[in-house]
């Protein structure tokens, strides 16, 4: 369920998307956006049970085109916070890879049980 809330909204951004534990090797778009799933914690218990699950969850933007860090990052965070992703702060730059530049952030997400 939280992978698919993800994915359908980060499409929403409008640029290709992939899990970046599957990302191929293969030629890429000059554009693009990567998640993973970062880990998982008990959120809330009541009588010994877990009553929620908190995710923690990266979201990567990859451009070739550098002054596009200005917008994207802005445009996604603004997306998932739309559906109840929690925006760990404003997010970090990556150093340059192969010709592409990244901004990465962080969200929280809350599924009740």
């Amino acid at each position: 369920m939280i992978r698919e809330l993800l994915y359908n909204n980060l499409l929403g951004v409008g640029y290709p998307v992939y899990n970046s534990s599957t990302l191929a090797s293969d030629p890429l778009d000059e554009s693009y956006i990567t998640y993973f799933l970062a880990g998982s914690s008990d959120n809330s218990h009541y009588d010994n049970e877990a009553k929620s699950w908190a995710y923690d969850i990266q979201v990567v933007f990859y451009t070739t085109k550098a002054e596009l860090l200005e917008t994207a990052p802005n445009a996604i965070r603004a997306k998932l916070k739309q559906v109840g992703f929690i925006p760990q702060g404003k997010g970090y730059e990556l150093a340059e890879a192969n010709g592409y530049s990244g901004w990465a952030l962080d969200f929280t997400i809350i599924e009740k049980l």
